[in-house]
């Protein structure tokens, strides 16, 4: 136990600190998409697994990912098809990653394949040269083609929205400037917790506009600031603050709720957690405050998670609404891990 604490103390400091090696950076300036193998190693969530039910979540399976490959490391978000089986993710060290995704006949995690990265390009064609340029902290769908159509990336440091369109020039897409210009209170959050989620409605009255929640940039309340961009004017709203933690990502339920994957870390106190939160999205208005209900509260060591930053959901093909998570493992392998984390709604929750 003592080893264990340890490294979570040296995970935290990771995680706050959140550097990349200039040797790693070295290694990675090819900005070309090419291919790259994934590792792949199965995983139960908690040392003391009682069934498949954790919180309001069923467990679907889980996975450790690695690769000797430098550009990989670091997911902040990502987000999937319609049948969960296409990934497409953004690291804050400013790359792509595309890959597919494999289930076993029970519907659980299995494997990955044909995984490529490339880099996210400047208005040149170029890789930005710059961590403050490059820190890609959020990434939405626009369309229903989903990874396979134009996305949306937040970066955090300089903050902005770019379009990617995907569907047409690929991985090698250059941007192209979105909601210009930001809500003031979103582009001079505090530093290092601005904007962190986005999502994209598909239907119901906000259809076609986008979701923008910051880390941890609190209201005059403590509550999380958040906005609705892309209509005729941004729509300003918060959502209640969890205890300690700070929100990393947020996805749109085939149903139409929101769920937020949020991190809570203290090096002092030893502490590493994940919680799950689910938001109605009927209650977004002007100035409202919307409260989520808990779905999943773990803890690091006994619970199978890291520094968790992505979250995706879709619909299985049994009917089950299912979210799949990833950890960002900030460029440090040696003690923090990327994680992809399987979870399904049971009906009673949906």
């Amino acid at each position: 136990m003592r080893r264990l604490l340890l490294a979570c103390m040296l995970i935290a400091g990771t995680i706050a600190i959140a550097t990349i090696p200039p040797s790693l950076r070295a290694l990675a300036q090819d900005a070309a998409p090419s291919s790259l193998v994934i590792n792949t190693r199965p995983i139960t969530f908690s040392v003391d697994p009682k069934g498949d039910r954790y919180g309001l979540l069923e467990w679907r399976g889980g996975l450790v990912l690695s690769s000797r490959d430098p550009r990989f490391g670091g997911l902040s978000s990502m987000i999937v098809s319609d049948d969960g089986s296409r990934l497409l993710a953004v690291s804050d060290d400013g790359w792509w990653l595309r890959l597919k995704v494999r289930f076993d006949r029970t519907g659980r995690l299995e494997g990955v394949e044909g995984a490529e990265m490339a880099a996210i390009l400047d208005k040149n064609g170029k890789r930005f040269a710059k961590k403050s340029q490059h820190d890609a902290e959020a990434l939405t769908a626009l369309s229903e083609a989903g990874p396979d159509g134009p996305v949306a990336v937040g970066f955090e440091n300089r903050v902005r929205i770019d379009r990617y369109d995907l569907g047409k020039k690929g991985l090698e897409a250059r941007p192209e400037p979105m909601f210009a210009p930001l809500p003031e209170r979103l582009r001079k959050g505090p530093g290092n917790k601005e904007l962190e989620a986005l999502a994209w409605f598909p239907a119901g009255p906000l259809k076609g506009r986008v979701l923008a929640i910051s880390e941890d940039n609190q209201d005059d309340k403590g509550n999380i600031r958040a906005w609705i961009v892309g209509g005729a004017k941004p729509l300003a709203f918060s959502v209640t603050k969890f205890e300690s933690f700070a929100i990393t990502d947020v996805t749109i339920l085939p149903g139409g709720d929101l769920v937020t994957v949020e991190r809570d870390f203290s090096r002092l106190d030893r502490r590493l957690r994940m919680a799950i939160r689910r938001f109605p999205a009927s209650g977004i208005k002007e100035g409202a405050v919307l409260d989520g209900q808990v779905l999943l509260v773990a803890d690091w060591p006994r619970d199978s998670i890291d520094n968790m930053e992505a979250i995706a959901s879709y619909l299985a093909p049994d009917g089950e609404e299912r979210l799949l998570i990833m950890s960002d493992d900030n460029y440090n392998g040696f003690l923090q891990r990327t994680l992809l984390l399987q979870f399904a709604l049971p009906a009673k929750a949906s």
